[in-house]
């Protein structure tokens, strides 16, 4: 009796469940696609309008401030390149300083229209500084040196860690008790004297 061999292979509807995994996948790759093209898009127009804008306020900076007027590009917002309108106005009641505002509008790729505003001054303001007066000779007192308390330094004495001791117009502070305590060691320990002085005091300046 002949066995019948199972068929391997796919059958209709995983070709069918397949395609429509791809095309879904395809839709929202051309989805991501036309977002990304419109952002590239809408990022290039703003580039162009500010260029434009950065453009007309540099004239204005070489240009006479006397000479400066409002004025307005040809064309509209309905074209596709940048379209500028400029105000210029005084700056309160300086004369070498101006108002330059800039609005600047265009209709993109949509049919949508873009707009933008930049707003900046023009000229040099300047400030006059005020005039410090000199001193005089006797409207300032001398500065008189800060007294010293600190207790004269005295070989032998039990001095503590931290406690602190004059010798010869300077004071230290002692940090090690033992070496700074000891008379028999003080051609080693004496503060700012001894051979080791370091080693057991420290210098906290001057002392008068």
């Amino acid at each position: 009796m002949r066995q019948l061999k199972s068929m391997a292979g796919f059958s209709l509807l995983e070709v069918l469940i397949s395609v429509v995994i791809l095309s879904v996948g395809l839709l929202a790759l051309a989805g991501f696609n036309g977002n990304l093209y419109k952002s590239v898009r809408y990022s290039n127009d703003r580039a162009k309008a500010m260029a434009s804008a950065q453009v007309l306020i540099d004239k204005a900076r070489s240009e006479d401030l006397s000479a400066l007027t409002s004025g307005t590009d040809p064309g509209s917002c309905a074209d596709s390149t940048p379209h500028r309108t400029w105000t210029v106005s005084s700056v309160g009641t300086l004369s070498n300083a101006k108002n330059l505002a800039i609005y600047v509008c265009w209709t993109d790729a949509n049919s949508t229209k873009q707009e933008m505003s930049i707003a900046t001054q023009v000229g040099v303001t300047s400030v006059a500084a005020a005039a410090t007066p000199a001193p005089t000779a006797g409207s300032t007192p001398a500065p008189t040196a800060a007294s010293c308390t600190t207790p004269a330094y005295v070989a032998g004495t039990a001095y503590s860690n931290g406690a602190k001791a004059k010798y010869l117009g300077r004071h230290y502070s002692c940090k090690v008790s033992g070496w700074c305590s000891s008379g028999a060691a003080a051609a080693w320990y004496a503060p700012g004297q001894g051979t080791n002085w370091q080693d057991a005091w420290t210098d906290l300046g001057e002392c008068v």
